[in-house]
């Protein structure tokens, strides 16, 4: 993500192994050229395989991308101008596009609508009154209009969850509290990132669903704080009230989460005359450092961690086939005798 927001000035990162990016005004030629540069630079400096699909909004670049990923004879770039160039694409199930999952899918289907060339020929305001304007705008694009903007990669996120599946059983209380110490300062470190502060807290606890001997339990609470705040000490302390309500002795946890909500930027933040924010966030930001220096201890443990978080370990996920990680840690790099 970081060669493209330095090769281009407007990137989306969309998950940790896609992004969007805007070549609005280019020549196609131009365009064609920008990507395979891109492309190459990728490989050669990370040697991972990319591709690249171009087209006038989002939804057509996915299948652009499609393309680009299937048919070897684009080498991995493939520009799209219309849904009507590609045949190929016209005849694709439904469920292929982008954010149609299985259920919309089968819904399609029983409105008969089978493929993409289908769904870009149904009724605007039929898609509307029976899905949602997100499918209104999805059908739209695959018409060639530009309804899904891109979005800055600065700009910060209204919600930060950290959840995980335990690798082990957790039955006790002091497990669990240490999973949902560890989740909630590893999202305040992610709303520091962004600059922001919080005004809330969810937490939330369940049993194995798939476990069908055992008694299903699943909950949540949410705490409003008294002041946004952005200190880790603050919002772990919620949490841990929060998580003390839904606690059920004798039950087997599976998964427990926590979220930051009301997310706001520091521009418009009011905070209390007796708030005592300044002092907390230089503690924080001190935190920070230390942890952003000494990285290679921090396999979701941090060099300065608050000691809740290593009351227990039985909540860990299980990682021993994990796949290494070559490229973001030294302790993992490819060994040549």
């Amino acid at each position: 993500m970081q060669i493209l927001k330095q090769e281009l000035p407007k990137v989306e990162v969309y998950s940790i192994d896609e992004a969007f990016f805007d070549l609005s005004g280019m020549p196609v030629g131009e365009a064609l050229s920008v990507c395979r540069l891109i492309k190459a630079k990728i490989q050669r400096w990370l040697g991972l395989p990319v591709s690249i699909g171009i087209a006038p909004n989002k939804t057509l670049a996915k299948l652009a991308n499609y393309v680009a990923k299937k048919d070897s004879q684009y080498k991995g770039v493939y520009c799209l101008p219309s849904i009507d160039s590609a045949p190929v694409l016209q005849n694709m199930s439904a469920q292929n596009l982008w954010g149609v999952g299985g259920k919309l899918a089968l819904s399609l289907r029983d409105a008969q609508i089978h493929n993409i060339q289908d769904l870009k020929s149904a009724d605007i305001a039929w898609v509307r009154k029976k899905y949602s304007v997100v499918m209104e705008r999805t059908v739209r694009e695959l018409r060639g209009e530009y309804c899904f903007e891109i979005g800055h990669d600065d700009d910060y996120k209204q919600h930060l969850c950290v959840a995980r599946s335990f690798g082990n059983k957790v039955t006790n209380y002091e497990g669990l509290r240490a999973a949902i110490v560890n989740f909630a300062s590893i999202a305040c470190e992610k709303l520091r990132s962004q600059e922001c502060w919080a005004k809330s807290v969810t937490v939330f606890i369940r049993t194995n669903p798939f476990d069908e001997g055992q008694e299903q339990y699943r909950a949540s609470t949410t705490i409003i704080l008294l002041a946004p705040s952005q200190e880790s000490h603050t919002l772990i302390k919620a949490a841990v009230e929060g998580l003390k309500t839904l606690y059920q002795e004798g039950t087997v946890y599976k998964k427990a989460g926590v979220v930051i909500n009301d997310i706001l930027p520091k521009q418009v933040v009011q905070f209390s005359l007796l708030d005592e924010q300044e002092q907390s966030s230089t503690l924080s930001a001190v935190l920070d450092k230390i942890n952003d220096k000494y990285p290679f201890n921090r396999e979701s443990r941090a060099a300065i961690q608050f000691a809740a978080v290593n009351v227990s370990d039985c909540w860990r996920m299980n990682q021993q086939y994990r796949t290494p990680r070559y490229t973001t840690s030294w302790r993992e790099l490819k060994q040549i005798a």
